[in-house]
């Protein structure tokens, strides 16, 4: 089971985008984040949030379904299909309690939705685990690209370093060289091998 807080789970001070338009709402959620080591900003209408999300500082928004110059659904579709947001995590937090709401925002792609009035304790778990899946989603994706980078380094590529280091030492064992030749064939398989040692490090 995840944590309820953030702290426990080696999150540094997530940031929450709040999407809200009353201002004692805006305000409560803030100081409950706050309390729980999370920082917060607030937009009070489905504009200003779209700006505030693109700019890639965000964890998760908090969405309320009720907007001034939008509805939730149609700002969360807008989220879902732009390049720069559709990655957040999205919770909707909204008084709106009938069950077609839910569905159509569980279509239209929302990871989780909590109705108000909310318990704070419910609120902070849920936004806790989705912050732990969403860091669980990036290690797996920095662990497919090091994957990649070893395939790579493995592959039977002719430019490969390790294809290389094996040509220059089979011709060092088989083929009667100079020394001359040695010494250059010896320069190569050093090259090649800082080479493979520069790979292995980045990944």
């Amino acid at each position: 089971l995840f944590s309820p807080s953030v702290k426990m789970m080696n999150i540094k001070k997530p940031m929450i985008l709040i999407v809200e338009d009353s201002t004692l709402q805006a305000k409560v959620i803030a100081d409950l984040l706050a309390e729980n080591h999370m920082e917060s900003e607030v937009a009070t209408t489905g504009a200003q949030a779209l700006e505030k999300a693109s700019e890639n500082r965000f964890s998760l928004i908090l969405l309320d379904m009720v907007l001034p110059d939008t509805s939730g659904l149609n700002l969360l579709t807008q989220l879902k299909y732009s390049t720069a947001t559709k990655n957040l995590r999205v919770i909707i937090l909204s008084g709106l309690t009938d069950k077609n709401n839910m569905v159509e925002a569980l279509g239209r792609g929302v990871n989780d939705y909590i109705t108000k009035p909310y318990h704070p304790q419910e609120l902070i778990t849920r936004i806790s685990n989705q912050l732990a899946l969403q860091q669980s989603l990036q290690e797996l994706h920095q662990l497919g690209a090091a994957k990649r980078q070893i395939s790579s380094i493995l592959s039977d590529e002719p430019d490969n370093p390790l294809n290389t280091l094996i040509g220059l030492t089979d011709a060092l064992i088989l083929e009667d060289l100079s020394m001359e030749e040695m010494k250059q064939n010896l320069a190569s398989v050093n090259a090649s091998a800082k080479n493979l040692k520069e790979l292995l490090q980045n990944v």
